[in-house]
């Protein structure tokens, strides 16, 4: 089955009186359950309108979007969902600890929440975060709540925008091996990346996109053979380059 289907996925936004930005084109897009799909573009491409496209934040113009089966207006009381957008500000003057029990409160798995909390702490590596404000943290740390924060309601499907955005180099090794244990445990991860490296060791398949049009998608070994292309970057400025 497939986790995620976006078929002629358009929107417009409205700017000024008069003018108007296209900033999805009619895209088509499958992910499947259980797979790490790689999501990129450059900065304006598309990717952030789509993922909150995907989590209902805002309305697409036109197209139709299923999340694990579900019509999309559906998907939110049926499909447990991870998010963690490119930008965030969390309650600062809450405590690490406060924001998590708060966070598991919401959630609508199964099970122990103190436990859950516990799970996230130990996998994220929060233990000397736990005591401090939100607010006093930096970036990086920041970045790890906001991720134990997603994996908390033991979610169906992840979605994360720049997720490793401010993590030190053993933060990322950290953070990709919880994804690939998250795969082995069936769930599906859609996540967006500046950091090609860490998409060729993550993604199962990618797509990318290019001013609101889907340009490419495959697997990285298929589109890096058939573009003669020696890595990712390489592949990526290459697709860039074509598609202006």
């Amino acid at each position: 089955m497939n986790a995620i289907e976006i078929k002629n996925l358009k929107k417009t936004y409205t700017v000024g009186r008069k003018n108007s930005v296209e900033a999805l084109k009619g895209i088509d897009l499958t992910v499947e359950e259980g797979e790490i799909f790689g999501y990129l573009g450059p900065n304006g491409a598309g990717k952030t309108t789509t993922l909150k496209i995907l989590l209902g934040l805002i309305s697409p113009t036109e197209g139709s979007v299923n999340l694990m089966g579900y019509q999309h207006e559906e998907a939110r009381f049926h499909v447990r969902i991870g998010y963690v957008p490119e930008d965030h500000s969390y309650y600062p003057h809450l405590k690490v600890r406060q924001f998590l029990n708060y966070m598991s409160d919401l959630s609508s798995a199964d099970g122990n929440l103190m436990e859950r909390v516990e799970k996230v702490v130990e996998e994220f590596k929060l233990q000397k975060a736990y005591e401090k404000r939100m607010g006093d943290l930096s970036l990086g740390w920041r970045q790890k709540v906001a991720l134990a924060a997603a994996f908390i309601d033991e979610p169906q499907l992840l979605i994360l925008d720049e997720p490793t955005s401010g993590l030190d180099p053993e933060s990322v090794e950290d953070f990709i091996a919880t994804m690939k244990n998250g795969k082995s445990k069936g769930q599906t991860i859609l996540f967006c990346s500046h950091q090609l490296s860490e998409v060729e060791k993550l993604a199962d398949r990618i797509g990318i996109i290019s001013k609101g049009e889907i340009v490419k998608t495959g697997s990285v070994q298929e589109l890096l053979t058939d573009s003669g292309a020696s890595t990712l970057n390489e592949l990526f400025l290459e697709t860039m380059e074509n598609s202006n």
